[in-house]
């Protein structure tokens, strides 16, 4: 029995791959902040600028089991740096399935004797 691929369109594949970079590099800088001020709530630039990652990675991984965890930052209640760590953690975990269910591992022969291994999205062919 064959394995069943999660097929994905080439526009979601290049709105992940602009997306991600961003999401880890927000990461990144929050768990920073985060680590000297924990409890110190975020400006609304901070949360506006977050807030257009999340939001269309949110779209993206419409459909995942894990979008029901998946929230953007209160503008409002301005959220601190670790309560913001804590939700860019989860999309974070959320592209990691995303990518994961949507790649395959493919095995490419150059030579007789050497193999390489390598992940290829499962793009819908047209």
């Amino acid at each position: 029995m064959s394995e069943q691929r999660a097929i994905i369109s080439k526009e979601k594949v290049e709105k992940f791959l602009l997306l991600t970079p961003l999401l880890y590099s927000a990461y990144s800088e929050m768990t920073e902040l985060s680590k000297k001020k924990p409890n110190d709530p975020l400006n609304k630039f901070k949360v506006e600028k977050i807030n257009q990652i999340l939001t269309p990675m949110k779209e993206l991984l419409k459909g995942e089991p894990i979008i029901e965890f998946l929230d953007v930052l209160d503008d409002e209640s301005l959220p601190s740096n670790s309560d913001a760590v804590l939700i860019l953690r989860y999309f974070r975990e959320g592209a990691n399935a995303f990518e994961t269910k949507h790649k395959t591992i493919v095995e490419i022969n150059d030579l007789p004797s050497f193999s390489t291994k390598i992940k290829e999205w499962n793009i819908e062919t047209e």
